[in-house]
C-alpha cells in the first residue's frame, strides 16, 4: 500500500477570498491559481510564503487598503 504523505499547503487570500494555494515542496513553494486574477502566477515557485503573498498582492491591489490579505494554513 502506498504511503500517504500530507503536503503542507496554504490558502492565499486577497480581500477575504481565496485566490490560490501554495504547496510546500523540497525546493520551496509552488503556487496554484484558484482565481483568474492570479493566473499569471500559476505554477510559479517561491522561496517563502511571504514572497508569494507579495507577488499576489502586486497583482491584486485591493481597492480598500483596509481589506485583509494574507496566507492561512489549509
Amino acid at each position: 500500500m502506498p504511503s500517504q504523505e500530507r503536503s503542507v499547503r496554504f490558502v492565499v487570500e486577497v480581500e477575504g477570498r481565496g485566490v490560490g494555494v501554495l504547496v510546500a515542496q523540497r525546493s520551496g513553494y509552488k503556487y496554484f491559481a484558484a482565481d483568474q486574477s492570479t493566473a499569471r502566477l500559476d505554477g510559479r515557485h517561491f522561496t517563502s510564503p511571504s514572497q508569494a503573498q507579495n507577488a499576489v498582492s502586486a497583482l491584486c491591489r485591493p481597492h480598500n487598503p483596509e481589506q485583509r490579505q494574507g496566507i492561512r494554513h489549509g
